[in-house]
């Protein structure tokens, strides 16, 4: 028979402290995600004196500089669809650049490059082959996957300094920060010759996922992150 009995007056209020207590751990991780937000677009020049030019200038300079610079640099040239898609993969990196440092406080380099159309057609002649190059991990070649380092979601592109051959175990392991130490090795001998920003990104971020799961530091690494948001 299930106890209906109403809880004590001091069962309830242990419980609504305790849920008190979840809310201001919840409102403080959200005020530090902001205040990390802030200071990465550079809100504390532009907040009290908006409306002078100096101070936005020197915003627009510090974020869409390698823009500005790329327009410079073609100025009196036709605006043609190469100039254009370059123009969107400089913004898009320097966005992207920022709501890493506003996430995790990490600034990788700003890496602007287009997508690896060279790699893609070779992905899909070895997927109709049934031909796969071996997991940089374990070398199995029955299947492999092409593993963004950065991933998609953090703006990672796709281009073969930004991608790792995996098997899709070792490739789900790697995504989910669960790779045993020894297979932490094999991974960063792999990395030779990648992007800057993957490299810094595997050393920095995804290190600190790993080091949660051999349990050398606590589960507050990234508060504001959730493997969810890549899904």
């Amino acid at each position: 028979m299930n106890d209906t009995r109403k809880p004590s007056l001091t069962e309830q209020n242990r419980r609504l402290r305790e849920r008190l207590k979840e809310s201001e751990k919840k409102i403080e991780v959200q005020s530090q995600f902001i205040d990390r937000l802030c200071q990465s677009v550079g809100y504390d020049r532009l907040s009290d004196e908006w409306d002078k030019k100096k101070y936005l200038d020197r915003w627009v300079l510090d974020w869409l500089k390698p823009v500005r610079d790329y327009m410079q640099s073609n100025s009196g040239q036709p605006v043609t669809g190469i100039f254009i898609n370059q123009v969107i993969q400089i913004t898009e990196a320097a966005i992207m650049q920022l709501a890493i440092i506003g996430r995790y406080g990490i600034k990788l380099p700003l890496d602007s490059r287009p997508g690896d159309f060279e790699m893609y057609l070779q992905k899909n002649n070895n997927q109709l082959a049934k031909e796969y190059p071996p997991c940089v991990i374990c070398g199995e070649n029955r299947i492999t996957h092409q593993c963004h380092i950065i991933p998609k979601a953090h703006g990672g592109k796709y281009h073969r300094d930004n991608l790792l051959d995996m098997c899709p175990l070792h490739h789900h392991l790697f995504d989910n920060g669960r790779l045993t130490k020894e297979e932490w090795q094999k991974l960063l001998a792999s990395l030779d010759g990648k992007m800057d920003a993957a490299v810094q990104y595997v050393n920095t971020i995804h290190l600190n996922w790993q080091k949660y799961f051999w349990h050398e530091i606590p589960d507050a690494v990234y508060p504001n992150y959730t493997k969810k948001e890549e899904r």
